[in-house]
């Protein structure tokens, strides 16, 4: 008579990404519970794919108490802040106007010119790719977590066997 394979509740998994946008890292762990019981820990940029995970995770498993957590590191090419120099143009000829109507004006320092708005930018990341890329990362690690599960499922068979 053949048994059917047995799954183990307890497992973890962890699997990250680098790639140019920063580093992404899902980590999900499973205990044993008599029903599916998911905890997401997720950054504020990722908030919204928390329903699209939690439905592939009650597609892929029926029970246990699993925790899910995502952490993003963005890399420092992305956080790095960029001078709109049309923008710093604009405001040296605004300035030019100025000295020529009151001369006496005290000039704006470098700083003061840095904080007048648009001045900076900040290249921003595209949520889409993100999104994307997470939801792929998500999936691999539950596909880790359903592997090492079916392993020690496997080692317990053994030893009850």
């Amino acid at each position: 008579m053949a048994i059917a394979q047995v799954h183990s509740m307890t497992a973890f998994a962890r699997v990250e990404q680098v790639a140019a946008f920063g580093s992404l890292q899902v980590e999900i762990r499973s205990v044993n519970q008599r029903y599916l019981e998911p905890h997401f820990r997720l950054p504020d940029t990722f908030r919204a794919l928390e329903p699209v995970l939690r439905e592939s995770l009650r597609q892929r498993l029926v029970r246990g108490k699993v925790e899910c957590s995502l952490r993003f590191e963005a890399a420092e090419a992305s956080q790095a802040p960029a001078v709109n120099i049309q923008r710093l143009k604009e405001i040296a000829d605004a300035l030019t106007a100025i000295q020529q109507q009151v001369p006496d004006a005290v000039p704006p320092t470098t700083l003061d010119l840095l904080n007048q708005p648009g001045v900076m930018a900040t290249q921003h990341l595209d949520p889409e790719t993100l999104q994307a890329a997470a939801t792929q990362l998500f999936e691999q690690a539950l596909d880790e977590l359903i592997d090492a599960r079916a392993r020690e499922g496997t080692k317990l068979a053994e030893m009850i066997t």
